[in-house]
């Protein structure tokens, strides 16, 4: 476990498996990653993929262990979008499923 976060514990294994992911994809070059922290103490992970214009932005509530889909933003058009399907779709695609 990599702690990018002041609310991090080891008890959070869903949120910590989607930061280990960011970080992975960053060290194979397979994409990037930003942390930030909201107005409100909220924390923030975005992840793109290499060769993708696009970010998905997720909140990481570290008290239920539930990291939530913020906006998969589109550097191209400036659009931001939402939806159980993207996260999914997204979370799937970079493996954020297996065991």
């Amino acid at each position: 476990m990599t702690k990018l976060f002041n609310n991090q514990t080891s008890e959070t294994p869903k949120c910590n498996k989607l930061i280990d992911i960011a970080i992975q994809l960053k060290e194979s070059g397979k994409g990037e990653f930003s942390i930030e922290t909201g107005k409100f103490g909220e924390d923030f992970i975005g992840i793109r993929l290499r060769n993708k214009m696009t970010w998905h932005w997720f909140e990481l509530d570290f008290e239920y262990d539930f990291p939530s889909l913020r906006e998969r933003y589109s550097m191209n058009t400036g659009q931001s979008v939402k939806g159980f399907n993207i996260k999914y779709n997204f979370l799937n695609k970079i493996g954020f499923y297996k065991d």
